[in-house]
């Protein structure tokens, strides 16, 4: 048994195993950063639009008064959550190789 811990041979296919484990991962993470930068950028845009087309016709209805409200707020917190998990996996992506040590 002793013999195969110090086999250079095993240690380096570990070592290799290793590294393209973490490549892989690190992948995933700025992929998934990617993926909700572009999510939240798409959808303010979205929401933006609606809310200007529908703005008008909240502000004639006093009983639409709330919601044109409501979408002011949602308008800026869901594409803000996004933005922080598109950060989270960006720091999460430049420091996932130094933390496997």
């Amino acid at each position: 048994m002793r013999e195969n811990k110090s086999n250079p041979e095993l240690k380096f296919r570990s070592t290799e195993r290793d590294y393209k484990y973490i490549s892989r991962i690190t992948g995933r993470y700025a992929g998934l950063s990617l993926v909700f930068l572009t999510a939240g950028i798409v959808l303010w845009i979205v929401m933006d639009i609606i809310f200007d087309a529908c703005i008008d016709s909240w502000k004639a209805d006093p009983e639409l008064n709330d919601s044109s409200y409501m979408w002011n707020i949602l308008i800026y917190v869901i594409p803000y959550t996004l933005y922080a998990l598109a950060a989270g996996f960006l720091v999460t992506f430049f420091f996932c190789p130094q933390c496997t040590n």
